[in-house]
């Protein structure tokens, strides 16, 4: 199992999860709790990935709620009691591909790769001037846990 494998490389057992391609559902809910995670960062607020085309539907995280919550059991874009702490992403998403001109239809040149720096640069200045910092997921997982009990 990945998680073993992961544990035997770095020496200690992951506790926060993040699913490929944003493909989290109730299903992984215990199997992550059984294998010792604390909390998931998969779920998109105000997003839907059930795309009606697809060969496999996602969720439909439109109506998960945008702040940390404690994942019910049957269904992971929903408050519950199940233990996995969730911690919404509000997307801010690029590849890091649209860093090099002309490696994304999104920035093909050098010109629009730096105003895509400066924007972010400008994100991350405001953050810091709120006082945000960083911090595993974890570590805030654990954070949330102290102060909300089940």
């Amino acid at each position: 199992m990945l998680t073993d494998v992961l544990a035997e490389k770095r020496g200690t057992r992951p506790k926060s999860y993040r699913a490929g391609r944003w493909g989290f559902s109730a299903a992984h809910i215990e199997a992550l709790l059984d294998l010792g995670y604390v909390a998931d960062c998969s779920v998109t607020p105000l997003v839907s990935w059930a795309d009606a085309g697809a060969k496999e539907r996602g969720q439909d995280f439109r109506e998960a709620p945008v702040r940390p919550y404690y994942v019910a059991s049957g269904d992971a874009g929903r408050e519950g009691a199940s233990g996995l702490v969730e911690l919404p992403v509000i997307q801010m998403t690029f590849h890091s591909s649209e860093l090099m001109p002309g490696g994304s239809p999104h920035n093909p040149t050098s010109a629009d790769v730096a105003t895509l720096l400066a924007k972010l640069g400008a994100v991350f200045q405001r953050l810091a001037g709120d006082g945000v910092t960083g911090a595993t997921l974890t570590s805030y997982a654990e954070a949330f846990r102290a102060g909300h009990p089940r």
